[in-house]
């Protein structure tokens, strides 16, 4: 089932419907299931012959309401340590931002300190790993706290030719949960 958003013209949300291929008395009809709703403009009941056409249909009213269609984004990660992120089943490397509270023990001066710092991973066992490589001359002793604040600076597709992802791609992604 593929999943759609529609925007209205300050790029808030107003609609969003999945495709459904529905069997009833011997017919193939395709339709819109909404999954949830603004409120606003009365949304039509669309169904047609084929999917492409049903999707042509709802772009004209779309057009016709000054609103805009884009299809829904899904982030997964995967179930395992080292399994990646995918978009729509796509996979990709996203980096994330990790804000680091630290206490770090200063070897020459045999001083302990907090250290407030942010170090860029996929997941949060590299994080700690890249922390604790911060600092020459010290020891990360203890993590106060290492939370994940927003994109990191890489992220690409894991294909061919043209691999990077678009500004306004991440800008639809939420924070993935089992970080």
């Amino acid at each position: 089932m593929n999943g759609y958003q529609v925007l209205d013209d300050n790029q808030e949300f107003f609609w969003a419907f999945r495709i459904i291929h529905n069997t009833m008395l011997g017919q193939d009809v395709w339709q819109t299931e909404t999954i949830s709703m603004a409120g606003g403009i009365p949304v039509p009941d669309f169904q047609d012959q084929s999917e492409a056409l049903l999707l042509n249909t709802i772009e004209r009213w779309c057009i016709i309401n000054r609103l805009k269609i884009q299809k829904e984004l899904v982030l997964e990660k995967g179930a395992g340590k080292y399994d990646g992120y995918t978009i729509n089943g796509e996979r990709v490397f996203l980096s994330i931002r990790w804000l680091v509270d630290a206490k770090v023990y200063r070897r020459r001066s045999k001083r302990t300190r907090i250290e407030h710092f942010e170090v860029h991973s996929e997941n949060r066992e590299d994080a700690k790993m890249l922390a604790g490589r911060k600092f020459k001359g010290a020891v990360v002793k203890e993590f106060l706290s290492l939370t994940p604040s927003d994109w990191g600076h890489c992220y690409w597709r894991d294909r061919k030719g043209y691999p990077n992802l678009d500004p306004e791609i991440l800008s639809r992604l939420k924070m993935p949960e089992n970080l």
